[in-house]
């Protein structure tokens, strides 16, 4: 008798092919309910199906919490694993919410703080920091403990990723684009971590592999689904995945950080969300005026975009480099985040 080998690679087909079936369908359901937004950076004036980030965002959420099976005999894991899905998933409905009422800024620092509070009450790791070699003469030791305001950090961060991802945005491909480079690095981080520690004392390596391989199980399949929605979202849009998955992106990175105890760490892969945010700061408090879409200017002519007086780094790019495209401009920021990542794993790893 033989055996016939499955036929995996057509498999793996037929499920992209159902998948992009799928997501057709649904950028045109949304379409048809005149859930729709005008794509301001083209001359045209299209209207763009807005917000497509939710089929992804629920796909993710069935594909996690099948995931819960491989923890099902750890009780202290699954309190863990639940709460950080349980976080995410509550920014992605506030999302949808945004998307649909257009919510006050005051509602999108404020709620964020609340979504974190599964996550801050079900950590259980240490609140322990490594100082820097160069600041080492500065706190006289390598670690030190800062207790309660390692929780104050966790709720901070959760705060800023949220919103750092959504004022970074405008640009087809941008917000998504950004959230794929940030996570890809973040797996090499567990990848790297894993792979130091094997071998070492049995206790020490048993808990850095839970913790780390608790953040890749978030992130594969997120890097897997957003991949395809990249492609829906990238030049020329198809359609805007809204603050919906803005805010989903955003706490995810918050999570899959925590959960590996790498919260530090994600900071260095924040580098261009940093600077957005302060160079935005003038608008922020309103000590400049501070439109709703704080985007470039389109030259109707050249239909290049050019640098406006509104504070972000993207104008401030703009200002550098002249006028743009739309997609070279997003390459350009790509680009960028891409090559503050590097930097900022070189830091983590050299420094």
């Amino acid at each position: 008798m033989t055996f016939r080998k499955p036929n995996t690679h057509l498999r793996v087909i037929k499920f992209l092919k159902y998948y992009n079936d799928s997501f057709i369908s649904y950028i045109f359901m949304i379409y048809e309910k005149g859930l729709c937004g005008i794509d301001l950076n083209k001359s045209g004036k299209e209207y763009v199906a807005e917000p497509i980030g939710l089929f992804p965002s629920i796909l993710y959420f069935i594909f996690v919490l099948f995931y819960q099976l491989i923890y099902y005999n750890d009780h202290r894991i699954l309190l863990e694993y639940n709460a950080g899905l349980l976080s995410i998933i509550f920014m992605t409905f506030l999302g949808f919410i945004d998307d649909i009422l257009d919510l006050k800024w005051r509602y999108k620092v404020i709620l964020p703080f609340f979504a974190s509070l599964p996550l801050l009450l079900s950590y259980s790791g240490e609140t322990h920091i490594r100082i820097p070699n160069f600041l080492i003469f500065i706190f006289k030791h390598r670690i030190i403990n800062i207790g309660f305001l390692y929780y104050v950090y966790i709720i901070l961060l959760s705060v800023f990723c949220t919103n750092a991802i959504n004022i970074y945005a405008g640009i087809n491909g941008l917000e998504i684009g950004q959230s794929l480079i940030i996570s890809f690095f973040i797996t090499i981080h567990n990848l790297i971590e894993i792979t130091l520690n094997i071998g070492k004392s049995p206790i020490i390596e048993n808990l850095i592999l839970k913790q780390h391989f608790l953040s890749i199980i978030f992130t594969i399949p997120f890097l897997t689904i957003n991949l395809a929605t990249f492609s829906f979202n990238f030049y020329p849009s198809k359609g805007f995945v809204g603050n919906t998955l803005t805010y989903f992106c955003g706490m995810f990175l918050a999570v899959v950080s925590i959960f590996g105890h790498f919260s530090k760490t994600l900071v260095l892969f924040l580098i261009p969300q940093f600077l957005n945010f302060f160079i935005s700061l003038p608008q922020l408090f309103h000590i400049i005026p501070c439109p709703r879409h704080r985007l470039p200017i389109i030259n109707y002519k050249t239909n290049k975009l050019m640098y406006s007086h509104n504070y972000t780094l993207i104008n401030l790019i703009l200002y550098l480099f002249g006028p743009l495209s739309e997609y070279h401009l997003v390459l350009i920021l790509l680009t960028f985040q891409f090559l503050t990542c590097s930097f900022g794993l070189f830091l983590r790893y050299y420094i």
